[in-house]
């Protein structure tokens, strides 16, 4: 329980918050980015289970951005206004991005700060100024369009806002639904406001004074949430400082000093906006990307964790994501998920369908235990990691050894309404890869515990596996991407083969990395597809050609992608050609894009009349931030502490412009310093190992300036001074200043060159006629021609329908997401009209929901068939309705045409061929096809495709739930199942039932 006690006032905190940055500079306040002119994304965590996503210099300009609580998002903006005048955020002379929070600087002195405290839903913006000023805020939201909308109460100086439909959730949903909008001497009233398609129903304002401070509070209750907004304006000081604390503490405890500054900022940002994504929602976990992955995922989670937390020493928190998982795991041994960590974690649901999330997993609990040195844990895990074998034996196993999976369980998982964008069942080669690692885990995890029949199991079926995996899916240029269900061979070129290096020997490896850097790696990235491939996509968002789905893995840069690239380069010494990507990763998080860290996506070519491509997707992903750090430890330091061995390794391969790096290595709290100068001569090394309580083996390997390999192995005793130098190919070795005498050996460096050549990456280029780029094959009518009207066209069709009637076949609930506005699948009226050009159609709803994720539709998540029965012939149609309905139109009424809305409008044939469409595109946002404010959908069609339509048409209206599986485009039925999840409806008592929530069936006169 929160207690409320009195600590200084306002305008004192304020004042201090202030001059902090005028003190001597703290870590934090070296690393502040500021952004003029354009504006840039920024994004605040409170590490449990918010965020507040922003502009820099301008509006909010997106509908994800807001303050977002336990994955609701309950706040879209703020304005201020200052002595009566807006605070407007274009004017102002900078924006300063620092790690903990913003500051933006106006010509009128005046300065405004937001702030967000750790571990409760709560931020802060302090207004100060060099003279009192009278200051008004409104809050703003886009999910309620007026008054009614909201429920508010107001009590002095705090507004507690909540949304009605939030309030509307039941029993099982576990999301709070109240925001307390506070300030010390502000009073609020009701102020219906609007502004750009936002909402407010409410202002604060204040007398005038030099400083103001505004907390915005999220709790399950009023009552708690005004307690925590006003115990912030007691004690933000407190708040504030614990959470600079916290972050410089990471920052020291994992220094790294190179030779280049803008890297050394590069990676204690990414350090920093990857803690950020490390959770408590739910469990422990990290937030796969903002702002739409705010919930983990396994894949993701398991990628990341080295960089986000054991290359960092943060051994703690490892084990805490490792546990979160494998209370996840399936235990059902008759569900063919058994043994299986989930996919996806939500608030409210889990997934398992992903045959990569649990290989990575047992890597991740060994490599844990490896480092970290807890012997306990291999007792406590091993059980988890037996199961996951055994389920993948069992449900997922071929007689060649291979794991068998779905055409969309690997991390190219992009699925539309036609099925996956980019299939790769059933056995793909990084599949193959990770279940290798898995059985390896399962056999040293079984020998430590002395299960030793489980652990000759699982060595006996690991040799089978590479075997076989030599035999079926190497070939002169790498590997094969995957076999077919079929036993044919998919050669694609993907980059998926450069996690296979577990199963190649050195000549194989370097054919793989000569594949991939030289097909698919440019400066700035990996592709997902050869650019050569007529199916290469090579911008991520094209409309109208293709949803941005289709190109997602296929041709979109994934930045993640570089990490296993860099080590792979790395371990062939072609450091310095990996280390240009790693600039331009720098770029990216320095100047580009969100401030301080590193978008999801990049489209693959830079568009006609760009310098760079865009960025793309997530504004912020974590498995490639993480992969970003872990480059440096594991490939440029080239470190690995195994403290369950007692043993250490160091391989350093740093790059000429890094220069001599002295890098505290944190093992979980104790430091042990590391200075590496290769670009010296002699080259030296200094551990410094006076906090180790305990002895081990070292290896420390050099590069000679010649080329060759020198390696040394000695012991490192507890609470040492190792040094060492190399000059020429000769080494020598000082423990605490005395001279050893070590017993090098000498390696020629292994020759590739016949395999590498002069290895460069990928010259971008769009290889003429590709399929992407030529659009359908069909008309795409455009939006002048879509939203026509015409008030005097002749009625063709009026009908009303029952207003509740939106049950399906009797007890359908609609999906428990709040997006999911009650009455946006129930129909009320349908108007056909016509002219001699064109049908005028238009479809009211009780309610339509726009949660913003695609403003130029205009509305989302309804979904419509109108299917049109032409000649009234009984079976001359067709009865079944695609796209998911499974709804069987009686025989009299079977369709010739049908029309679909959802993500654009498309016009089908009897066979299913599609006559037009329209797609929508950005700009279409100013008149789209949906309105929330009256509930319609309303779209014309011309005649020439759809027919003149004629007395006796019969038209059946089918509405449900819109699923475009998390992309975009026209999407389809969402199912409805049994029971109701987060994003599935519930009530179906037979699995054959309809996906239809209303119908409404009419003939036209």
């Amino acid at each position: 329980m929160i207690t409320r006690r009195h600590v200084l006032p306002v305008f004192v905190l304020l004042l201090n918050f202030l001059s902090s940055n005028t003190n001597s500079q703290s870590i934090l306040d070296s690393l502040a980015i500021e952004v003029t002119g354009t504006s840039r994304e920024f994004a605040y965590t409170n590490k449990e289970t918010a965020f507040y996503y922003g502009e820099t210099n301008s509006d909010n300009t997106s509908s994800w951005q807001g303050f977002n609580v336990f994955g609701h998002e309950f706040l879209d903006d703020y304005a201020i206004l200052v002595d009566g005048v807006e605070l407007k955020r274009s004017s102002a002379l900078k924006a300063t991005v620092y790690p903990d929070h913003l500051e933006r600087t106006y010509p009128n002195g005046i300065i405004e700060q937001l702030r967000i405290a750790d571990s409760i839903a709560l931020f802060a913006v302090i207004i100060s100024s060099p003279k009192p000023v009278k200051v008004d805020i409104i809050p703003y939201f886009t999910d309620g369009r007026n008054g009614e909308d909201f429920q508010v109460d107001i009590s002095g100086g705090t507004a507690l806002v909540a949304q009605r439909n939030h309030l509307a959730r039941t029993d099982r949903d576990n999301y709070p639904v109240w925001l307390a909008i506070h300030g010390e001497g502000f009073l609020s009233n009701i102020k219906d406001a609007k502004t750009d398609g936002q909402a407010s129903p409410v202002i604060l304002s204040a007398n005038k004074s030099k400083s103001h401070m505004i907390s915005f509070a999220v709790a399950d209750n009023g009552e708690e949430a005004k307690e925590i907004a006003e115990h912030c304006q007691e004690n933000a000081a407190a708040y504030f400082n614990k959470r600079r604390e916290r972050m410089e503490k990471l920052l020291s405890e994992t220094a790294v000093e190179t030779g280049n500054k803008r890297f050394d900022k590069a990676l204690a940002w990414a350090k920093l906006s990857l803690d950020a994504l490390i959770m408590n929602q739910v469990a422990k976990g990290i937030f796969a990307g903002l702002p739409w992955f705010n919930n983990y995922w396994g894949r993701d989670t398991f990628i990341s964790l080295p960089g986000a937390t054991l290359v960092q020493g943060r051994f703690t928190e490892a084990k805490q994501i490792i546990r979160s998982f494998a209370a996840f795991q399936q235990i059902d041994s008759l569900s063919t998920d058994y043994g299986r960590i989930p996919n996806i974690v939500t608030t409210t649901d889990k997934a398992y369908n992903t045959a990569d999330g649990t290989p990575r997993f047992a890597m991740m609990a060994l490599d844990y235990i490896e480092r970290s040195g807890d012997s306990a844990f291999v007792q406590e895990i091993y059980p988890v990691i037996k199961r996951s074998i055994q389920g993948t034996i069992r449900y997922h196993n071929d007689s060649l050894g291979f794991l068998v999976h779905g055409d969309a369980e690997t991390w190219m998982d992009a699925v539309g309404p036609d099925g996956p964008w980019s299939p790769r069942g059933n056995r793909a080669n990084d599949i193959q890869a990770l279940w290798s690692k898995q059985l390896h885990v399962g056999q040293q995890l079984a020998a430590i515990v002395e299960d030793t029949n489980f652990s000759s199991f699982c060595s006996e079926r690991g040799k089978k596996l590479r075997n076989n995996f030599n035999r079926f899916f190497l070939n002169s240029d790498g590997t094969i991407d995957h076999l077919n269900a079929d036993g044919t061979s998919d050669r694609q070129i993907r980059p998926n083969q450069i996690f296979t290096s577990n199963l190649l020997s050195m000549e194989q490896r370097a054919r793989v990395l000569h594949s991939v850097v030289s097909y698919l790696t440019y400066e700035y990235g990996v592709a997902s597809l050869w650019q050569e491939d007529m199916n290469f996509h090579p911008f991520h968002q094209n409309e109208p050609y293709y949803p941005k789905d289709a190109a997602y893995h296929n041709g979109t840069v994934w930045t993640w992608l570089q990490g296993p690239v860099i080590s792979e380069l790395c371990a062939f010494g072609k450091h310095e050609l990996a280390y240009k990507v790693t600039e331009n990763t720098i770029h990216q998080i320095l100047d580009r894009g969100a401030v301080g860290t590193q978008s999801e996506l990049l489209d693959a070519i830079a568009r006609p009349g760009q310098v760079e491509p865009s960025l793309s997707g997530t504004f912020s992903q974590a498995w490639n931030l993480a992969e970003f750090v872990r480059n440096f430890y594991d490939d440029y330091l080239g470190i690995r502490v195994e403290r369950y061995n007692h043993h250490l390794m160091l391989r350093p391969m740093l790059p000429k412009s890094l220069g001599k790096v002295n890098a505290s290595i944190n093992l979980n709290g104790r430091a042990l310093p590391i200075e590496v100068d290769q670009s010296s001569d002699p080259q030296t090394v200094t551990i410094n190992a006076e906090n180790l309580k305990i002895g081990g083996t070292a290896r420390v390997e050099l590069r000679a300036h010649n080329g060759e390999v020198v390696t040394t192995d000695f012991h490192l005793p507890a609470k040492s001074v190792v040094r060492i130098e190399l000059r020429d190919t000769m080494i020598s070795l000082s423990v605490n200043r005395i001279k050893a005498n070590p017993i090098p050996v000498i390696t020629a460096l292994a020759r590739y060159d016949s395999i590498l050549g002069p290895l460069s990456f990928a010259t971008p280029k769009i290889k003429p006629r590709l399929k992407a780029l030529k659009g359908p094959d069909y008309p795409l009518i455009s939006h002048s021609v879509i939203k026509r009207t015409n008030p005097d066209a002749k009625a063709l069709i009026d009908a009303s329908d029952p207003v509740g009637d939106d049950v399906g076949s009797g007890a359908y609930v609609y999906p428990k997401h709040p997006t999911f506005v009650p009455g946006c699948f129930d129909i009320t009226h349908f108007t056909v009209r016509c002219d001699n050009e064109n049908a005028y159609f238009s479809l009211r709803f009780k309610a339509l929901s726009n949660p913003g994720w695609h403003p130029e539709y205009g509305f989302q998540l309804t979904y419509v068939a109108i299917a049109i029965d032409e000649d009234g012939i009984a079976g001359s149609g067709t009865q079944l309705v695609p796209q998911n309905s499974s709804y069987l139109l009686n025989e009299h009424n079977a369709y010739e045409k049908l029309i679909l809305v959802g993500g654009g409008v498309q016009l089908e044939d009897k066979s299913g061929k599609i006559i037009a469409a329209y797609i929508p595109t950005s700009p279409d946002i100013a008149s789209p096809l949906g309105s929330t404010e009256t509930g319609t959908i309303s779209f014309a069609l011309p005649l020439a495709y759809l027919g003149k339509p004629a007395g006796g048409w019969t038209f059946t209206v089918l509405t449900g739930g819109q699923d475009d599986h998390g992309g975009s485009g026209l999407g389809e039925f969402r199912t409805v199942n049994k029971g109701a999840g987060e994003w599935n409806g519930g009530g179906k008592t037979r699995s054959d039932s309809p996906n239809v929530y209303d119908v409404l069936i009419t003939t036209a006169k």
